[in-house]
């Protein structure tokens, strides 16, 4: 019996000393818990306590929340992890709070992994995880971590190591790496001068202004030589091109052509003596057929 009141006083001695605590912090690390005398499990990233005496009973989750003050109730992930186990008011083998959401509400679970140190007590089948609404109504262990959470502006010196993600946005600084080269997602405004090398494919839009210089082969100073040939100019009714210099067939034509029409009077009186001679000789030949009648 006075071992029974001794445990009371104790406990109640501890709560008072944490609520003292609570008042005048922001928040309640491991190391306030322990000062204070309560029934703490240490883990190995933050503890956990029932805050026995003063047990929190079957609450809904607003209830559980002020009642873990300056701390948070108890994720799923650290009840996996036992660091509430043993820290009083039964809760290892009740179905517990956690602040892991949910799509109804918050996860509740066992307050224990442990459930098989007690095989007089335990559930069977052990309680399974369940997904309970918020005006549901279940006993809470409060957690905390070994100091407190970070604060809201930087520190007045840069940490020894990097973060593990990068930050929201870009550094004073350049990175240490170049980046791929090319990148894997184009710029957001373009380049303030053109490429080294032409792309693949014409661009989708025009230019706003024309180019510096034109694009294709440049003019030639004179046209292409099958265009000025003579052949060329010939098979396409052209008249051909003038000559430095007169060509010698140009006249030897031309004395063929003179020739040839001085014999065509020549030929016409030769025909005109060979019909003149075929009517005498025909006239002839009727006044012998007349004479011999």
């Amino acid at each position: 019996m006075f071992w029974l009141l001794a445990t009371a006083v104790t406990a109640t001695t501890a709560w008072n000393a944490l609520s003292a605590v609570t008042a005048t912090t922001a928040c309640t690390t491991c190391s306030d818990l322990t000062e204070a005398g309560l029934n703490v499990r240490l883990g190995e990233f933050g503890c956990g306590v029932s805050m026995y005496p003063n047990c929190s009973s079957s609450v809904t989750y607003a209830e559980a929340v002020d009642h873990c003050p300056n701390m948070h109730v108890c994720t799923e992930e650290e009840l996996e992890l036992d660091v509430a186990t043993g820290t009083g008011c039964g809760y290892d083998l009740r179905r517990i709070w956690t602040s892991t959401p949910c799509e109804l509400g918050y996860v509740t679970r066992m307050g224990s992994t442990r459930w098989e140190d007690y095989p007089d007590h335990a559930p069977s089948p052990p309680i399974e995880p369940l997904c309970a609404q918020p005006h549901h109504e279940y006993p809470v262990r409060c957690c905390t971590n070994y100091t407190c959470a970070p604060t809201t502006s930087p520190t007045d010196s840069p940490t020894w190591s990097p973060t593990d993600s990068p930050t929201s946005t870009p550094t004073w600084w350049p990175s240490g790496g170049p980046t791929p080269s090319p990148t894997n997602s184009p710029s957001h405004s373009p380049t303030n001068s053109p490429s080294h090398s032409p792309t693949n494919s014409p661009s989708h839009s025009p230019t706003n202004s024309p180019s510096d210089s034109p694009t294709g082969p440049p003019p030639t100073v004179s046209p292409p030589e099958a265009y000025v040939s003579q052949e060329w100019r010939e098979g396409r009714g052209l008249t051909p091109l003038p000559t430095s210099s007169p060509s010698d067939s140009f006249f030897v034509e031309e004395e063929e052509d003179v020739s040839e029409s001085a014999w065509l009077p020549v030929v016409i009186i030769l025909c005109l003596v060979a019909v003149s001679c075929l009517c005498v000789t025909w006239c002839l030949r009727t006044d012998s057929i007349k004479e011999d009648i």
